[in-house]
């Protein structure tokens, strides 16, 4: 009689720590923009495929257990729905303030880049301008006019730092049309690593337009989670996190290979 009081609290036990693995469905947003590879189609809606980070964020969720829906918003709709918590999570790239709308992992009390992608911001111009290769895009697009597609997060921080942006365009075709056509002086491109686009991309844009070697900057994209989502499910996204750091490199290069 004594052993089944013992299985019971066995039993409750196990099924308690069965919830405790479980993972709410999670919610991501990213922006509403077609920004190829990473994704495709400027909708409300993914599209199939969706592109190379959305397959990419799939697998992270699948690494905890978790399902994963995505809705497309304005990149500024995007924070304010993480901070209200109507979403639970978003690909960022972070802000110096995005602490107080979300919840990113952490070593030695800043945002860990291990647990991120990084993101590079080349700057593609005309090859007839026979620019040296080693022009430092900072100090050139001081005077010469940079294109940089409508809603990049890195808008700001160029135009304090006084480069001449034009940020009409909402892709990287339309700002490549501008540039054959004289209207802007160069075009940035946001590649994780440089052999995409000296590998897969370089056929797509043609001959006539060629890279600095020096990029514009490198930032990372991490994927940020909402304080209510992280307080009920943080053992999960802290899997999730340790398999980005794990996997970032050689699964992005996978997905990579299908766009």
């Amino acid at each position: 009689m004594r052993a089944l009081p013992a299985l019971l609290a066995c039993g409750m036990l196990m099924a308690a720590g069965q919830a405790a693995a479980s993972c709410t469905p999670l919610r991501v947003a990213y922006i509403n923009q077609n920004v190829p590879p990473y994704y495709l189609g400027d909708g409300p809606a993914p599209p199939d495929p969706p592109g190379a980070a959305i397959e990419m964020i799939q697998k992270i969720a699948a690494s905890a257990g978790c399902t994963v829906t995505f809705t497309r918003l304005p990149l500024a709709r995007i924070r304010v729905a993480l901070a209200a918590g109507s979403i639970d999570a978003a690909p960022l790239n972070a802000l110096p303030d995005d602490e107080h709308i979300a919840v990113f992992p952490l070593a030695n009390g800043v945002r860990d880049t291990e647990k991120a992608i990084a993101a590079t911001t080349i700057v593609l111009v005309r090859a007839s301008d026979k620019l040296a290769i080693d022009t430092d895009p900072a100090r050139y697009f001081l005077s010469h006019k940079l294109g940089v597609s409508h809603g990049a997060s890195y808008v700001i921080p160029l135009r304090a730092a006084g480069l001449t942006i034009d940020d009409g365009a909402t892709n990287l075709e339309r700002n490549l049309e501008k540039l054959r056509l004289g209207r802007i002086d160069g075009c940035t491109l946001t590649v994780t690593e440089l052999e995409e686009f000296d590998t897969h991309l370089r056929a797509r844009i043609g001959s006539d337009i060629v890279r600095l070697d020096k990029p514009l900057r490198v930032a990372h994209t991490w994927l940020a989670f909402s304080r209510a989502y992280y307080d009920a499910n943080g053992p999960q996204v802290e899997t999730m996190w340790s398999w980005l750091k794990a996997n970032r490199r050689s699964e992005f290069r996978e997905i990579f290979k299908k766009y």
